[in-house]
Order: C-alpha cells, then sequence, then structure tokens
C-alpha cells in the first residue's frame, strides 16, 4: 500500500474532502494562469505580426508604370490572408485549451464525485454503527 493509501485510510472523510477541494481551487489556479499566459503570448504574437506587415515596404526601383500600385495591391492581398491565417491559427489553438481544460475539469468532477461517495458512504456506516449502539 502506498503512503497516500496509508495517509488516506486515516484521515476522517472531512479531511479528505478539504483537502481534494484545496487541490481543486489550486489546479484550477494553476489552468488559469496557463491560459491566460498562453493566450497572451498568441495576442503578443498575432500584435507582432501585425506591425510587422503595416511597416512600409521599400519602393525602390518602383516605376510610375503603375506597378507600383500593383505591388501595393498584392501586399495587401498577402497580408490580409496572413492575418485571417493567423486568426484561424489562434481559433485553433483557443480549441485545443478549452478542449484540453474540459477534459482536465471532467477528470476533477469524476474525481470528487468518488470522494463524495465514499464520504456518503461512511457517514452512512458511522450512522449504522451509532444506530446499533445500545444507548
Amino acid at each position: 500500500m502506498s503512503q497516500t493509501q496509508k495517509d488516506n485510510s486515516t484521515q476522517t472523510a472531512t479531511e479528505r474532502a478539504e483537502e481534494l477541494f484545496n487541490r481543486m481551487g489550486q489546479r484550477f489556479g494553476y489552468l488559469t494562469a496557463l491560459a491566460t499566459q498562453r493566450l497572451q503570448r498568441v495576442a503578443t504574437t498575432i500584435r507582432e505580426e501585425a506591425d510587422r506587415l503595416d511597416e512600409p515596404q521599400s519602393a525602390s526601383g518602383e516605376h510610375s508604370d503603375g506597378s507600383a500600385t500593383e505591388r501595393t495591391e498584392e501586399a495587401r492581398r498577402q497580408a490580409t490572408a496572413k492575418a485571417e491565417q493567423m486568426v484561424d491559427q489562434m481559433g485553433q489553438r483557443i480549441s485545443q485549451y478549452t478542449t484540453t481544460a474540459g477534459l482536465q475539469l471532467q477528470r476533477v468532477v469524476a474525481r470528487a464525485r468518488e470522494e463524495a461517495e465514499d464520504m456518503w458512504a461512511e457517514a452512512q456506516n458511522i450512522r449504522r454503527q451509532n444506530d446499533r449502539k445500545p444507548q
């Protein structure tokens, strides 16, 4: 038997519940912090890429025959395509993060449910024992 199993068998149901809820709170805090950091990184990356695309391109060797206008339009189309691609990537990343968070939340809820069932069974057992004792 592992040390945590030994500890769990000697703890009361209330102590186990408090420990479980403390761990859940820590995990939620950690998950929230990670998600916030990742979203900030994505936003920073998008901002830097947008700033880079906004910088004027050098127009050396342009002629007044309309080729400068064509290059400017092509640069705008490329910038728009790149921005759309970045937005799509950000949407995919957010989707991945929320999926991961959802799975982790399901695990935490399953553990909490299991612990609650254990506490309920223990409380029922204690009640039965108290009912059997002569008064």
